[in-house]
């Protein structure tokens, strides 16, 4: 068993990566995808064939965005890191706090965006901004239970050593 958590942290940010860039084939990377614009012919297995404003970008740049990352690591931060109290307790809380910074981020995009005026291209934009918000939210929370599920593990340890002598 891997004891120490940035082991950890490495290998569930190396599985969601995989996830990401990973396609039919093992090992088979694509570090980019087709973005934006409008489709207008796929072929059986989904690639467009034909289309305008479709551009081909680096993945990285669709999964990082810096007001995302500030709106929900901002929020995040200031709503449960205090002076006082129990770190662990702390960082629970925080994992909570940043699931739900993510699903206000994905909710105030979709309100922003919706209500501009409606074409194919923005509901792209749209669900890429709300879908951002979940899951940069989501991870954070992973990242902060899993230090936190250490943190424990770690006391607990101490704990039964202590209660043994």
């Amino acid at each position: 068993m891997l004891k120490f958590v940035p082991i950890r942290l490495i290998l569930i940010i190396f599985i969601i990566f995989q996830a990401y860039t990973f396609h039919e084939l093992p090992w088979n990377a694509d570090y980019t995808r087709e973005s934006g614009g409008i489709c207008e012919e796929y072929s059986s297995n989904f690639e467009c064939l034909k289309g305008t404003g479709i551009k081909e970008v680096f993945i990285f740049d669709l999964i990082f965005d810096l007001p995302t990352l500030y709106f929900i690591w901002g929020i995040t931060i200031f709503g449960f890191w205090f002076k006082g109290g129990n770190l662990i307790a702390k960082l629970e809380r925080g994992s909570h706090l940043a699931k739900d910074a993510g699903e206000l981020c994905a909710a105030l995009g979709a309100i922003i965006v919706f209500t501009m005026p409606f074409n194919e291209a923005m509901l792209s934009k749209a669900f890429g901004i709300v879908f951002l918000g979940y899951f940069w939210g989501h991870l954070t929370g992973i990242i902060l239970i899993t230090i936190t599920n250490y943190l424990k593990t770690r006391e607990e340890t101490i704990e039964s050593v202590h209660s043994s002598i």
